[in-house]
């Protein structure tokens, strides 16, 4: 009972601290309170996911996926939207490595995100789901004219492989813009799977 009290005490305490202006405070709390991996901490974990620093809202639903618990995962649900209705992609990233794919549309979402952390944080995410929902905006990205998101979506689509994913890189070698047919090409090139030899032999008769 005793050692019980101590821990609610510090747990208490560690909350607490996740209030705290120090950025590096915040991040130890949030670790910390992970490890003891208690359910009653769950709300205040919770109030984490909107902090302003990515690193404090990674931390904060990797110790709630680690948790776990049917409260765990409902706080990781709420949390897929900040606020601002953007993407969460800390919280789906959590749901991901739990096999849970409700936090997909955020994390398609994030892979446009202005920053570049997010977009990574989503690109693995992505990559540890392999949901095959994800593959036909992953390849409607490839044809952006935003380069940085072309390349994660390559990237990612590369990653998770997959049949799914070469079938449609296949049918993208055929598309009317050559950027497209290059980032195909240069994806199925990283995913090195045999069934795709054909279409990038037909390619090389590409005048583009």
């Amino acid at each position: 009972m005793l050692h019980s009290f101590e821990s609610r005490r510090a747990g208490d305490a560690l909350i607490a601290l996740m209030r705290d202006p120090d950025v590096s405070i915040r991040e130890a709390a949030a670790r910390s309170l992970g490890t003891m991996g208690s359910p009653w901490t769950v709300e205040g974990l919770s109030r984490s996911l909107y902090d302003s620093e990515m690193s404090v809202r990674m931390l904060a639903a990797a110790s709630l996926g680690r948790i776990g618990g049917t409260a765990a995962f409902a706080a990781l649900r709420r949390g897929l939207r900040g606020p601002d209705g953007r993407a969460n992609p800390s919280a789906a990233g959590a749901l991901a490595k739990r096999g849970d794919p409700e936090g997909l549309p955020a994390l398609l979402d994030a892979l446009k995100d202005e920053d570049g952390g997010a977009r990574l944080q989503a690109s693995f995410a992505l990559v540890e789901l392999k949901d095959p929902r994800a593959v036909q905006p992953l390849i409607r990205l490839l044809g952006n004219e935003d380069p940085t998101l072309s390349d994660v979506a390559a990237r990612t689509l590369s990653k998770m492989g997959g049949k799914e994913a070469v079938e449609a890189l296949i049918r993208s070698l055929k598309d009317s813009r050559a950027r497209v047919r290059r980032a195909a090409a240069l994806t199925l090139g990283n995913i090195r799977d045999p069934s795709a030899v054909d279409a990038l032999l037909r390619l090389l008769g590409d005048g583009d």
